[in-house]
């Protein structure tokens, strides 16, 4: 029977190990949850910002436009100046309205492309779920399947399900 102590001794210390990796595995992907909630913070903050200087820049142009519609010809400013220099501004205000537009279409796209990697992400997580659950059940039944006498199975397993239990615990 001291060869089936061993092996049995072999196979709790598989089992440790694969417990070990799963709780760092755990970890891991914790870790990564927690920098990427800060990084989704962060990125609403700055997108608040932008919006916000947007929208005081749209209306700082309508402010020149209105400011340029009252202005009048005067001592070395010709009425053929101020009509280009209101030409002017209108085309430039037409390629920010433009490059708005555009910025709303590629926010748009997105939170269309996040929402569709939250869905990827829930969807693989229960199938490492079930991958876990599976390598357990295997492990139980490896472990039903030795030949090591009763007696000395159950010495070892009840320790063995104490640490399990307390390891789960943790995560």
């Amino acid at each position: 029977t001291p060869r089936h102590f061993r092996h049995g001794l072999k196979l709790v210390d598989w089992m440790m190990q694969s417990i070990c990796d799963e709780q760092s595995l755990r970890q891991e992907i914790n870790h990564q949850r927690l920098q990427t909630t800060t990084l989704e913070r962060e990125y609403q903050a700055a997108q608040g910002r932008l919006q916000r200087m947007e929208h005081t820049n749209c209306e700082n142009d309508n402010r020149i436009s209105e400011l340029l519609a009252e202005a009048t010809a005067g001592d070395g400013v010709t009425w053929a100046a101020l009509d280009a220099l209101r030409s002017d501004i209108q085309e430039v205000m037409h390629l920010k309205r433009q490059a708005q537009k555009a910025k709303a279409m590629l926010r748009e796209r997105e939170h269309h492309v996040a929402t569709l990697n939250h869905e990827l992400k829930t969807n693989c997580i229960p199938e490492m779920g079930a991958r876990v659950a599976s390598a357990k059940s295997d492990v139980k039944t490896k472990l039903a399947s030795l030949s090591i006498p009763t007696q000395l199975r159950a010495r070892s397993a009840a320790p063995l399900a104490s640490r399990c239990i307390k390891a789960e615990g943790m995560l």
